[in-house]
């Protein structure tokens, strides 16, 4: 958002529409290069119990480009089942997402 003339103004927005609760991003870099915003698709509150939650990874320089989303490769990396407001938390190199009864946990592929 930007303030242009005492009014919020949207300064740059993502391919994906959150519902509901919509989505409470975390930021991570390496050092002052390769920003980047992960978000977590939860449950919404009229949606039945079962989805998975789907984590988003866009760059942080422009929101507008999707990097990742769990979904990509569903067969290796689809997550537990959605829960409400759930926020990815990134700690060395890792980013953590709670799902219903576990934790996810993502990071880079060995290279092979």
């Amino acid at each position: 958002m930007a303030v242009d003339r005492g009014r919020l103004k949207l300064k740059a927005s993502g391919p994906t529409k959150f519902l509901d609760s919509g989505a409470t991003p975390a930021v991570s870099s390496n050092g002052s290069k390769d920003g980047v915003v992960w978000a977590v698709s939860s449950k919404n509150w009229n949606e039945p119990a079962g989805k998975p939650a789907v984590l988003y990874a866009y760059d942080a320089a422009d929101v507008g480009h999707q990097i990742y989303s769990t979904e990509q490769n569903s067969q290796r990396d689809r997550a537990g089942i959605a829960l409400r407001f759930a926020i990815p938390s990134v700690v060395n190199g890792k980013v953590y997402v709670g799902a219903k009864g576990e934790v996810d946990v993502y990071g880079l592929l060995p290279l092979h």
